[in-house]
């Protein structure tokens, strides 16, 4: 299917994407979901859609892609995805590859119903936000069974056992989308409190570790499907992430059975 997009390149409704580049973008997330990335754009919630999404369902993900680039629209399960001519008529920065803004800018803007979404900078950051109750309806429309939200806007953070509810979905072969604080990520604030606006998605890839007052993620976020929390930073150095300052910057998640 790619190779033939790949031999006939000439239809697009986004021409300031090129359609090679978009091509191999798409074989080589078929081969390594994980390099999914949202670079600088305020993406997470598609980005962890589409991880999700490739890994499940490589052949859907090909399509979807491919008839974006040549009609303007594509279907994911139920959910129609036909964004503005802005993301259209975007030119995505150097760091950020093709196919990764013709699919999750995408889906982001046609689903904003209020905002418009048609830049990876500071003016797009509210545009690019991702509710818990918009992931569960994604996952839902996209063909997932058994979604389940389990997140609480209002308080900001949830407990252990919901850490432990998680744990077990993942065991029980569920895609389980955690909603957190970009600020955990992060070596020099992953104890600071979060707030609205650095809310964010990534993807567990193993069980949270929760050891001796400690704890341990493994995550996909920001085209690593390996990215440690807590992360260490440029020089290799790592500090342990306290139990009460991941809950504190801990939502919920939303998961989904492919």
């Amino acid at each position: 299917m790619v190779c033939d997009f790949l031999k006939n390149t000439r239809t697009t409704f986004f021409p300031k994407l090129d359609p090679h580049r978009v091509g191999i973008g798409i074989l080589r997330r078929i081969a390594k979901p994980s390099l999914i990335d949202q670079d600088k754009g305020s993406l997470c919630g598609p980005s962890a859609l589409m991880f999700s999404y490739a890994s499940d369902k490589p052949g859907h993900y090909a399509r979807f892609a491919i008839d974006l680039y040549q009609k303007g629209q594509a279907n994911l399960g139920r959910l129609l995805i036909k964004p503005g001519k802005d993301v259209r008529n975007y030119t995505p920065p150097w760091s950020l590859d093709h196919v990764d803004w013709l699919t999750c800018a995408s889906i982001r803007d046609s689903e904003n119903w209020f905002l418009d979404f048609d830049d990876t900078g500071k003016i797009s950051d509210l545009a690019g936000v991702t509710m818990p109750s918009e992931m569960e309806q994604w996952f839902r429309k996209a063909g997932y069974r058994d979604v389940r939200e389990n997140t609480n806007i209002s308080r900001f953070n949830k407990g252990i056992d919901d850490v432990n509810e998680a744990n077990t979905l993942l065991d029980r072969g569920y895609r389980v989308c955690l909603f957190i604080s970009a600020n955990m990520t992060d070596y020099d604030d992953q104890s600071d409190k979060g707030s609205a606006f650095t809310m964010h998605w990534v993807v567990l890839r193993e069980k949270i570790q929760v050891v001796n007052g400690y704890v341990k993620a493994k995550v996909f976020s920001w085209g690593n499907g390996e990215y440690e929390i807590p992360h260490a930073n440029k020089a290799g150095a790592a500090k342990p992430l306290a139990t009460k300052d991941f809950l504190m910057n801990f939502y919920g998640y939303v998961a989904a059975k492919a």
